[in-house]
């Protein structure tokens, strides 16, 4: 019987879902415990049409809108094990985000992604400038 060769990195047998990823639009809000868990994916440019709302406490907020303008961002694709962990720091409590689907331009092509999008913009305001 012939045995399989042993790989030191364990989610090179993961399942992934080819093209699976996230559309990321705040990425100051990366810094700190979230950006170690992206490692070296630094995705692709991406956009979303919509607006950007703003807390208190800086961190911006997507509202998806078919008629806005474009968001610049990043498309980054995940292993299984990462969106938990962004989920929780991303849309976790108080964030007042929750992931959704969102229509993504990466390059030429238009991709499904998810995303952590507002679900109410009280207590935010209309961000006037990117991060």
């Amino acid at each position: 019987m012939r045995s399989r060769p042993v790989t030191s990195d364990p989610s090179a047998s993961a399942p992934r879902r080819p093209g699976a990823g996230v559309f990321l639009y705040d990425l100051r809000a990366l810094s700190g415990e979230a950006e170690g868990w992206l490692g070296s994916r630094p995705g692709h440019p991406a956009s979303v049409r919509g607006r950007l709302f703003r807390d208190r406490r800086g961190h911006l907020g997507l509202l998806p809108d078919s008629t806005a303008s474009p968001v610049a961002g990043r498309f980054v694709e995940l292993l299984p094990t990462q969106l938990p962990v962004l989920d929780f720091v991303l849309g976790g409590p108080g964030s007042g985000l929750v992931r959704q689907s969102v229509q993504v331009v990466k390059g030429l092509r238009l991709v499904q992604a998810d995303a952590w999008v507002l679900t109410d913009t009280a207590g935010w305001r209309p961000a006037k400038e990117r991060g």
